[in-house]
């Protein structure tokens, strides 16, 4: 159902105790933090900043909401 080509892929989900959850994501080659400062990659600022966008108006325009509530390079 949160299928978008700008969001990672979520493959299975639960909740091993009451207070804890497990998520099993799609397996990304480097987070954009690695990209830029570690493998120093040429990257389109302009063009990750829309794809980042994309993204995070997708998942605030489902029913409910869905925050990214940690958003940074690294995540």
């Amino acid at each position: 159902q949160l299928r978008h080509p700008r969001i990672v892929l979520l493959m299975a989900y639960t909740s091993l105790e009451e207070d804890t959850a497990c998520l099993v994501m799609e397996l990304m080659e480097c987070s954009l933090y690695d990209a830029l400062y570690v493998k120093k990659k040429k990257i389109n600022e302009k063009r990750i900043s829309i794809d980042i966008a994309e993204g995070l108006t997708f998942l605030h325009s489902c029913t409910p909401s869905i925050m990214h509530r940690d958003l940074k390079s690294h995540n």
